[in-house]
């Protein structure tokens, strides 16, 4: 959502560590897959009039995922100009955060440039994709970037000295002073009266003082003044609300254990709670020599559950899913952890699924892994691919692939090209994971030869074609499968060999020019959005979701995927939890809206949901790193502030 440009009123010149990560049981692959079928559907359209004031207060953190998804790749996910794609606009992207822009805005102008859009400085309608209330909270984000909790609390303070008495505790006119002298107050809950206003308008009537009001500039700091115009806005656009801490009668005991050498580890821990799926405040407490940890005077409702993480070596773990049951208040669990190693236990797929279509002389090919890795270590490779990264896992491509896009990491970040392949440089734990890949192999005339293989040991192979080329293969033919009103070709193999070669050869495609050796302009678009893919994909993983035991799929809901690059030093990435939290908050609220509109059936729909919901809980909100894995030479040592382990599609049971 490019550039915001606040419309001062005429005359007015006044000038959220650790890389977080999820532990869940299973529906990991259903969440990769429908998650990114929803996130492709097109949103409500907007109401046709202008609707210049919410029906209700809009709660600033309601638009965080909004904004983060539509509107930080050009104005940053601080709101500070930066997003990735600022550079490329000739005005660049205006910094929303910046208070000397922030106080000349009123809510009424940014929602009005929001809907409709200012072609002039490269800001498009949002009218078509976000619906009136969804556009009130990405205002009311936007509005709240610039002020701080501390100075929210300052402008509390100063509203109940110096305000209040006439204006009212709650802003609506009628405190007590103001009504013993029959004065008649603005009532500022009115948002039809305060969303034309900027907080420069009402700082400088605060200031000077209009009509019975006095001024308070002899009174006030100018500092307190803009604290307490800020305070006041809260009572028609809510600011971010801060975690709360809940307390009761529980208590939840553990023991950090190294899973490699079975000895208990004195560690940090973090209670991560969650009420009904959304975050609260996180508790630390340290153990003691033996390993042990307790949290007490927890809350025990079942709408409670609780997570224990730790980092340990630069790297991440968590506790099984905790709850209290009725009459219950002591819960006990385990926290294991495990030493880093350059070698490797026994790695496996488990399940490959390869989805073959064609798009204009290219075949589109989708590819999901599902990985075990039989160890009590962290593998964390030992043949550096690039600066400070080891490669980990491996992913054949067929010779001629190109436009290759991972969900969860990035070409020249986590994940490196190499002349036959791709490497994954995420450190490796034991238990289970899955990485989901797409890539264009362009071809002429209208046959094809798909020679491909997996560099692990594969259980199962179930390749996917979709309705129309003749197939020949040496696979078993499962016959046709259809999923959502497309028409798939099914084909097995069970138990093969590391880099056992798979062939299926295809006739009768539309025919391919060889100009198409060179993928079109677009073509990393068609790779992220193919929705016949997509669906075929959420769908299959639907159907491997009783299975699967894994950690979180990092998704990027509604944004380009990573896409291929020139190479390039690889540059830390950093991931706000909290962010990701929100944009699963989303994501669950389009699935249902695509439910309704009978976009799935209730059995895909039940399962789908429940999976995001379960990944919600696990949102573990802590510092941010960097994609950097810690180094394994001393797991024993302080983990560098950059170090992460349990990245994007990377899990663990």
């Amino acid at each position: 959502m490019p550039h915001l440009t606040p419309h001062p009123a005429p005359g007015r010149t006044v000038g959220a560590a650790r890389f977080f990560w999820l532990f869940l049981a299973g529906a990991a692959l259903a969440l990769v897959g429908i998650l990114l079928l929803v996130l492709l559907q097109p949103m409500p359209a907007a109401a046709a009039p202008l609707q210049q004031e919410p029906t209700l207060p809009p709660p600033a953190g309601n638009g965080q995922a909004l904004f983060q998804q539509n509107c930080a790749p050009c104005h940053g996910a601080a709101g500070l100009g930066d997003g990735p794609t600022a550079a490329e606009l000739p005005q660049g992207a205006t910094a929303l955060a910046d208070p000397a822009i922030a106080r000349l805005a009123t809510p009424a102008a940014w929602f009005e440039i929001v809907k409709e859009g200012r072609m002039a400085a490269y800001m498009p309608p949002w009218k078509n994709r976000l619906n009136d209330e969804q556009i009130w909270d990405v205002v009311a984000y936007s509005l709240a970037l610039h002020s701080s909790e501390a100075e929210l609390a300052q402008g509390e303070a100063v509203w109940g000295e110096q305000c209040a008495a006439c204006h009212g505790p709650d802003g609506a006119g009628a405190g007590p002073q103001a009504v013993a002298a029959g004065l008649t107050m603005p009532d500022l809950t009115d948002a039809s009266l305060t969303n034309s206003r900027s907080l420069s308008d009402w700082y400088t009537i605060t200031s000077q003082g209009q009509g019975a009001m006095p001024g308070f500039a002899d009174t006030l700091s100018e500092a307190e003044i803009w604290a307490a115009v800020t305070f006041a806005r809260s009572f028609t656009v809510q600011p971010i609300a801060a975690a709360t801490v809940l307390t009761g009668t529980g208590r939840l005991s553990g023991v950090v254990t190294n899973g490699t050498t079975g000895q208990p580890v004195t560690a940090t821990v973090t209670l991560n709670t969650f009420e009904n799926f959304e975050p609260l405040a996180t508790r630390d407490t340290q153990t003691g020599p033996d390993g042990a940890f307790v949290f007490e005077n927890l809350p025990t409702g079942s709408q409670y559950v609780y997570l224990a993480s730790t980092i340990y070596g630069g790297n991440s773990f968590g506790s099984d899913i905790v709850s209290f049951q009725a009459g219950e208040s002591e819960l006990a669990t385990t926290l294991n952890i495990y030493e880093s190693s350059a070698t490797p236990g026994e790695i496996r797929v488990s399940l490959a699924q390869w989805f073959i279509d064609s798009h204009q002389g290219a075949l589109l090919i989708g590819e999901l892994y599902r990985i075990n890795h039989d160890s009590d270590h962290v593998f964390v490779g030992s043949e550096e691919v690039a600066p400070g990264q080891n490669a980990v896992l491996r992913f054949n491509l067929p010779p001629g692939a190109t436009s290759v896009v991972f969900d969860g990491g990035e070409l020249g970040g986590r994940f490196i090209r190499t002349a036959d392949g791709v490497v994954d440089t995420q450190p490796l734990l034991p238990g289970g994971s899955q990485v989901l890949l797409r890539y264009l192999l362009p071809y002429e005339g209208t046959d094809v030869e798909f020679a491909h293989s997996v560099p692990y040991p594969v259980d199962r192979l179930n390749a996917l074609v979709v309705e129309g080329p003749e197939v020949t293969t040496s696979l078993q033919s499962l016959g046709p499968q259809t999923v959502a009103e497309q028409q798939w070709n099914s084909f097995e193999a069970l138990n093969l060999p590391a880099d056992a070669p798979v062939s299926l050869s295809l006739t009768g495609l539309a025919s391919g020019q060889s100009a198409l050796v060179t993928p079109p302009t677009g073509s990393d678009a068609v790779v992220a959005h193919n929705q016949a893919l997509l669906y075929g994909i959420g769908a299959a993983a639907l159907v491997a979701i009783l299975g699967v035991f894994a950690a979180y799929l990092l998704l990027r809901p509604a944004t380009p995927l990573a896409v291929e690059t020139a190479p390039a030093a690889a540059a830390p990435v950093v991931i706000d939890a909290a962010v990701e939290r929100q944009r699963l908050v989303a994501a669950i609220a389009q699935l249902d809206d695509l439910y309704a509109a009978g976009g799935l059936d209730d059995a895909s729909y039940q399962q789908a949901r429940a999976a995001q919901k379960r990944s919600l809980l696990l949102v573990a909100v802590a510092p941010p790193v960097s994609n950097i894995p810690a180094a394994a030479a001393d797991p024993s040592a302080e983990a560098a502030p950059e170090a992460r382990l349990n990245g994007e599609e990377r899990s663990e049971q």
